[in-house]
């Protein structure tokens, strides 16, 4: 089986395309029983350790939600990873306008209702408050947490580099389960697009998905041009556009898709690659560290290019 580029391959495909559209590569696959897709690295196998970072090393899992009206799959898978009925979640409001002024039940009674029997909310507009002991004991007996959408700037502002933060790291090394949707799904990459269209703009977000830019309301929103200019202007760097009532679900270096839509996985540019935009149905899997491998080659082909015109 050929490769479909430098260093992956799929190891399992029907019917698929590819083909160059304004030089870019667009690979689209069907499977009348639903689609697997295994994106591993050709070659010998390397070490986590390579890749710098200990997020895809843990024994928890992500659900990241593209917005819109959500499936109960979606729910149902999330509420199954926490630990079902005896789930122990803390639902995070924050990216709201609204946090501050709805009632507390408000964002209690859907949890209720799906028979998750410990929910709490946690919600400050203070990040020194968010880097206090009281503030995140919550957190440390919570088997899962939930952000809710809305301006992912609002929860950057007030959480990235304080207790809070690392006690979301300390959740995922128990097996705990971390989940959000719209500005909760963008706020999961460490490089956050914050918000813009034509010129995009980018923030620091949790690291949660190591290397990866996300974006959500992808096809809804007509998406696709802004998450493939962040990722040509961050070497290194690859997107994942999750589209409305769709989930990325991660679990080490398990990428799978659950629910309604695709979600588009974008590579940048090289000297001797281009662009290239991957689209995962609903069953699809795939393999993080083969596609942070792949970012990072790529990057350290135009750094090498770089210096060749420089020197």
């Amino acid at each position: 089986m050929e490769p479909l580029f430098r260093g992956c391959r799929f190891l399992e495909r029907a019917d698929c395309a590819l083909e160059p559209v304004n030089s870019r590569l667009i690979m689209t696959y069907s499977h009348p029983l639903g689609l697997v897709v295994f994106l591993l690295m050709v070659g010998a196998s390397f070490a986590e350790e390579s890749l710098g970072s200990s997020a895809s090393r843990h024994e928890g899992k992500l659900v990241i939600c593209g917005g819109g009206q959500l499936p109960e799959d979606i729910f149902e898978h999330f509420i199954n990873a926490a630990g079902g009925k005896t789930a122990n979640l803390v639902v995070v409001p924050t990216a709201s306008e609204f946090a501050d002024h709805f009632p507390v039940d408000y964002y209690l009674a859907a949890w209720k209702q799906r028979g998750v029997e410990t929910v709490r909310v946690l919600h400050t507009r203070s990040s020194r408050e968010a880097d206090d002991e009281q503030f995140v004991a919550p957190l440390r007996s919570a088997t899962a947490v939930w952000f809710h959408g809305g301006y992912q700037s609002r929860l950057s502002e007030v959480y990235v580099g304080t207790r809070f933060e690392a006690e979301l790291q300390a959740l995922l090394r128990r097996g705990g389960v971390i989940g959000g949707t719209s500005a909760g799904a963008a706020i999961m990459s460490r490089l956050m697009i914050a918000g813009g269209k034509a010129d995009p703009r980018t923030g620091v977000g949790f690291d949660l998905l190591p290397d990866a830019v996300i974006d959500q309301h992808f096809l809804q929103r007509n998406r696709q041009p802004r998450l493939r200019s962040v990722v040509e202007r961050h070497p290194g760097r690859f997107g994942v556009g999750i589209d409305e009532g769709t989930a990325l679900i991660v679990q080490g270096t398990r990428l799978a898709v659950l629910g309604e839509s695709v979600v588009t996985v974008c590579l940048p540019s090289s000297r001797d690659r281009a662009a290239l935009e991957t689209t995962l149905a609903p069953g699809a899997v795939a393999d993080l560290n083969a596609l942070r491998r792949e970012a990072r080659d790529r990057a350290a082909v135009r750094i090498s290019q770089a210096e060749t015109i420089g020197g």
